[in-house]
């Protein structure tokens, strides 16, 4: 890696002779851990505040054949989504909406013709398409709140970032995709419960084991419906060798985004499958129960 990447000012620049490309990023995981904050790490000077990201890059270079290896990498703090305003640089602020690392936009880089594992990620150009979209998914999720209305609008608004700016014309379509989206979503959900239900049902359970599914489900639908929206970074996911109506148990545990962030336990009994949406360190939305703070479900 280009060892300039996080150096200030004029020192940060791409090796000479590298060709540009991009790089995506899957099975990650970013933390800001004592090695990573300050001073050297593995030989890489690293401003104070950064963080450690490890996972596997996929880079993309226009006419060459796709690479991916994995690596970590020492990278800035704005790649966090802990709650705190971070600016381009660690001494930064930034007061406008910002929610940390969208895998999907990737990383404009430089990567070094003889090895494309070595890569030099510009992260000053990163952090302006990353400012892009999140004020763009900010802005949609508050007219969202302001079309959904209700209890949970009123308190989005009310709570949201005060620098949020409006949608454009342009965005006004998204904001309609996305709400239909959401409602397939949750009729999917609805049906599945059902689904399991009436297969739990079905089956060869005891009375006792298919009355506790229903009330889970009752119980999971209820929160749903009522419960208040926040978002959650999954930091385990494990089987624990129980099951229930022939259905495995899954322990998820959850750090709640809140302030100050909280963690909170779940027990999935939707099977293997629908707990594979919920990998370590994916940032996922879940519903609060009003009457219990450590009750909690998957609010997608």
């Amino acid at each position: 890696m280009g060892k300039g990447e996080l150096a200030p000012g004029f020192l940060r620049r791409a090796p000479h002779g590298w060709v540009p490309g991009r790089v995506f990023t899957s099975d990650r995981s970013i933390s800001q851990d004592e090695p990573a904050q300050t001073g050297v790490y593995h030989d890489r000077r690293v401003s104070s505040l950064s963080a450690m990201l490890e996972a596997d890059f996929r880079v993309v270079v226009p006419g060459r054949t796709e690479h991916t290896f994995y690596d970590d990498r020492v990278v800035p703090q704005w790649l966090l989504d802990v709650g705190w305003p971070s600016g381009k640089r660690w001494y930064q602020v930034r007061l406008k909406p910002q929610t940390g690392m969208l895998a999907r936009l990737g990383f404009p880089c430089f990567v070094d013709p003889a090895n494309v594992s070595n890569i030099w990620i510009d992260w000053d150009a990163a952090y302006e398409e990353h400012v892009v979209a999140w004020e763009q998914e900010a802005a949609i999720d508050k007219k969202m709140a302001k079309r959904r209305g209700g209890v949970n609008g009123t308190l989005d608004r009310i709570f949201s970032n005060p620098f949020t700016r409006d949608v454009t014309p342009a965005e006004a379509a998204l904001v309609e995709q996305r709400i239909a989206e959401e409602d397939a979503t949750n009729v999917d959900i609805r049906q599945r419960f059902t689904a399991q239900d009436h297969a739990a049902q079905a089956s060869a359970v005891s009375p006792e084991e298919a009355a506790e599914l229903e009330r889970r489900r009752v119980e999971a639908e209820r929160i749903f419906a009522t419960g208040r929206e926040v978002q959650a970074r999954v930091l385990s996911n494990s089987v624990n060798g129980r099951t229930l109506a022939g259905i495995p148990l899954i322990n998820i545990r959850f750090e709640l985004l809140e302030d100050p962030p909280r963690r909170v336990g779940h027990e999935y009994c939707w099977g293997r499958r629908g707990a594979a949406a919920y990998p370590v360190g994916k940032v996922v939305p879940v519903r609060i129960d009003p009457n219990d703070p450590e009750a909690i479900t998957p609010a997608k």
